[in-house]
């Protein structure tokens, strides 16, 4: 068993290296994570994380809301919802940072990885940052009306952005369209913690 505090004595991620960037409504910033200790939330078995010296976090503002975050939670929380995607197509809503194309192409059985953004300013601006590989497509389209040729093996859905409280109505929609839209792909709910719906980080 891991301890339950993961320390961290500095912090590089991918889009670490994204430069500072505004397009239309959407813009790369960073902030500063001072020495402290941060909620893991159970990722990888560790309830927090310790910062031991100030570290640089890139975020996706949009307007002035914070949408995505590269901090140890989400970059390791993403890295373990892909994990437990299937092989095959995998179907992501939401760009955000594109956090999952990084770990999705890391994975050879990931045939196809399609990506389904609403807002053409973020993806205008993460894109270009993205790795380029064949089986990416990135979509411009609300998820809910998106419809692919076929029906993915797997949906990694990244809508809800806010506190527990402010995004489960988010997680229900997000959960009860998706059984209706695609009944027979494995579904995975980013920021759900368990199967009661009760639980969320955001």
């Amino acid at each position: 068993m891991p301890p339950e505090i993961l320390v961290i004595d500095e912090w590089s991620t991918p889009a670490s290296q994204y430069p500072l960037k505004k397009v239309g409504t959407a813009r790369i910033s960073r902030f500063t994570y001072n020495p402290g200790f941060y909620r893991m939330e159970g990722i990888d078995g560790y309830m927090f994380f310790q910062v031991t010296m100030p570290i640089q976090i890139t975020n996706l503002k949009i307007g002035r809301k914070v949408h995505m975050v590269d901090d140890p939670l989400h970059w390791y929380a993403m890295r373990e919802y892909v994990q437990n995607a299937s092989p095959g197509h995998l179907l992501c809503a939401g760009l955000g940072l594109g956090l999952m194309v990084w770990w999705a192409l890391e994975r050879e059985d990931i045939t196809r990885l399609t990506v389904v953004e609403i807002n053409p300013d973020v993806i205008a601006l993460v894109s270009p940052l993205l790795p380029k590989d064949d089986r990416l497509e990135i979509v411009c389209a609300d998820y809910y009306e998106y419809r692919p040729d076929s029906e993915p093996d797997c949906i990694l859905w990244d809508l809800a952005v806010g506190k527990p409280e402010q995004t489960k109505p988010d997680f229900i929609k997000g959960i009860a369209l998706s059984e209706v839209i695609y009944p027979n792909s494995k579904k995975l709910f980013f920021g759900m913690l368990n199967k009661t719906g009760d639980v969320f980080f955001g």
